[in-house]
């Protein structure tokens, strides 16, 4: 077992340093906030609570299917191992953009959010991002899950990247009957309703 490289690890350091660069993890720590969603048909509207967490993923990369990484050349300072004690590697490019996270993540009940065909959702970031070609799409993938206590959800944030030449996954064009308004599913989810998510149609990232 390798010591003080977990996630949580690192996240209680506060920060994970890397070839002699401190990269500082407080936005990243779990943290809370409120949403309003406005009333509608008169039905008042409803103040929820958000506790959300963040992945080890959104600021590391895996290694490629089947295969692993070779940390004794990029150095064992890159080692993040995360909730599956899969072994993945500090990475800048997804770290610069993890600062988007806490705002995009409040900001949910206002976006689209898109069916994935699995548990989670996916919601796009669009804009200019430094070392991207322009028209990149900062995906976030999530997963929302009722709280204990009323208007209460937890939302974890499982990855978060701007799709390159090393992604393990392959694209999908999503349609607009894919997605679903993010009041409604936040609003759907506290409420403990189910979600009908459209018929599956070549549909199976992650």
């Amino acid at each position: 077992m390798v010591r003080g490289k977990f996630w949580p690890d690192h996240l209680g350091y506060g920060s994970i340093e890397v070839a002699g660069t401190c990269w500082f993890l407080a936005h990243l720590r779990p943290h809370s906030c409120t949403v309003v969603v406005p009333g509608s048909a008169g039905s008042p509207a409803v103040t929820l609570t958000l506790d959300i967490e963040y992945s080890s993923h959104c600021i590391s990369k895996g290694p490629k299917k089947g295969q692993s990484i070779d940390f004794g050349s990029i150095g064992h300072d890159h080692l993040v191992i995360d909730h599956r004690q899969i072994q993945r590697a500090f990475n800048v490019e997804r770290y610069h953009l993890s600062h988007l996270l806490p705002k995009i993540i409040q900001s949910l009940h206002q976006r689209h959010c898109l069916f994935t065909g699995h548990q989670n959702f996916l919601t796009l970031e669009l804009g200019e991002f430094p070392g991207y070609p322009p028209g990149a799409k900062y995906e976030v993938f999530f997963s929302v899950r009722k709280g204990d206590a009323r208007n209460t959800l937890r939302v974890i944030v499982e990855s978060a990247y701007v799709r390159d030449e090393d992604a393990d996954n392959a694209p999908v064009s999503f349609k607009k009957d894919d997605r679903i308004r993010g009041e409604k599913l936040l609003l759907k989810k506290a409420r403990g309703e189910p979600i009908r998510q459209p018929p599956a149609q070549g549909r199976g990232r992650r």
